[in-house]
């Protein structure tokens, strides 16, 4: 069986305005960044506070989009958690995903610093054959 490939792509990485970071990390598999252009319809702390973290094997893709508020820090510990606990599981398929979100919500409350007031609105999807 081939190895699972990961891609996390965190907001503090890609706070241009405008700029758009698009990869491909494995076939058929596109995701893409960016803090938008236009002026943001509600306060932010930065300029992009949203992450995504891409796992595609051979049985299909996971990916979770974090939509985060306050800050980009609770985004950022969701998609690094949940492309780290999809890596390290030999389950991946949609039953899978309502326990990586349950996980991915304890590490969001043990990593995030005790002054740290974002939270974040996470999408997890699976894609199969």
């Amino acid at each position: 069986m081939t190895a699972p490939v990961s891609l996390v792509l965190l907001a503090s990485e890609n706070p241009d305005r405008g700029v758009f970071r698009i990869e491909r990390p494995a076939p058929g598999v596109v995701a893409a960044v960016t803090a938008g252009d236009g002026p943001p319809t509600n306060p932010k702390l930065t300029p992009n506070e949203d992450s995504l973290a891409v796992v595609a094997r051979p049985g299909g893709t996971a990916a979770l989009i974090a939509d985060s508020h306050f800050g980009p820090d609770a985004g950022e510990i969701a998609a690094r958690a949940f492309a780290r606990m999809l890596v390290q599981s030999a389950a991946s398929g949609p039953e899978a995903l309502s326990e990586r979100l349950a996980g991915v919500d304890h590490h969001i409350r043990a990593e995030r610093g005790p002054r740290d007031r974002s939270e974040t609105t996470a999408l997890a999807v699976f894609l199969g054959p």
